[in-house]
């Protein structure tokens, strides 16, 4: 059968009485659950749940009853999975749940608010009461990093906040929507998904980084930010993660607010690094 291997960070302050929001995260292609450790440190010390999934096919996660390239379109990622599962912890205050990812992560990021978004727009085609079908809708942000919400265009705007990492020096945005600043901010792709999610909210010129654009209409928006960086170092950069921490604490409050620049998560890497010299040594 399939099962989804993950780690859980549970704050102390997190309890059936004092209930925190929960953010899932993912890590990128050919990778494992360890490589969103900053996410999980960081987000954990602000008092957020966070879960740690390994993708199907990937880490110790058993491999989907779909092939590779289905759980790469389809609801069947163990992001899905993890949102569900998290969704029904005592603990967890399930109206505040988010979602991140790198890379092919993010990507997961995205079809899963593209999945929950749609149930709900479904439900009210189907003649549920708002109330009813935005309790099908169990994403209130997602944050993608490395890559772009590309599957906005099924169901746009989305019923959750969104924000994007596209590092300025990544490979994958030089090759697919310009290699300069300038290029990124005012190229059609991405102001076409801009408007998308925030609607008349968005300006005829380039897109400002760092600057939230707000659907009139939602109360739902969109936040891009290009830090200078190429694409793997984004899960090893303090810029990002203050980036994903201020995104969150926004989006879903934190329970225990830290400044943004105030980082740990090195210490867990050098851990990691003390670990791996030991491992070669006893081999």
């Amino acid at each position: 059968g399939m099962f989804v291997s993950a780690m859980i960070y549970r704050p102390l302050s997190a309890t059936a009485e004092t209930p925190a929001p929960l953010v899932v995260v993912s890590h990128g292609g050919a990778n494992h659950k360890e490589m969103q450790d900053m996410n999980a440190v960081e987000l954990s010390r602000r008092g957020m749940v966070v879960i740690s999934v390994d993708r199907y096919y990937h880490g110790e996660s058993s491999a989907a009853t779909v092939g590779f390239n289905d759980t790469m379109s389809s609801a069947v990622t163990a992001m899905v999975a993890a949102v569900e599962y998290g969704y029904g912890l005592n603990y967890v205050d399930n109206t505040k749940i988010g979602v991140t990812g790198h890379s092919m992560g993010g990507g997961y990021s995205d079809k899963t608010t593209n999945y929950y978004t749609s149930l709900e727009l479904e439900a009210l085609e189907n003649g549920a009461t708002p109330e009813e079908a935005a309790k099908l809708n169990k994403i209130a942000a997602a944050l993608i990093v490395g890559n772009v919400p590309s599957n906005l265009a099924s169901v746009a705007p989305y019923r959750a906040e969104v924000g994007v990492i596209a590092g300025e020096y990544d490979e994958f945005f030089i090759v697919t929507v310009g290699d300069s600043l300038a290029g990124f901010f005012s190229h059609p792709t991405i102001k076409s998904l801009a408007t998308l999610q925030a609607g008349a909210a968005i300006p005829e010129g380039a897109l400002e980084e760092g600057k939230r654009y707000e659907n009139p209409e939602t109360g739902y928006g969109i936040t891009f930010w290009r830090p200078r960086e190429i694409h793997p170092w984004n899960h090893f950069s303090k810029t990002s993660c203050g980036y994903g921490i201020e995104f969150f604490t926004e989006a879903l409050g934190a329970p225990n607010p830290i400044d943004s620049g105030n980082q740990i998560w090195q210490l867990k890497e050098a851990f990691n690094l003390v670990g791996l010299i030991g491992f070669f040594l006893l081999m």
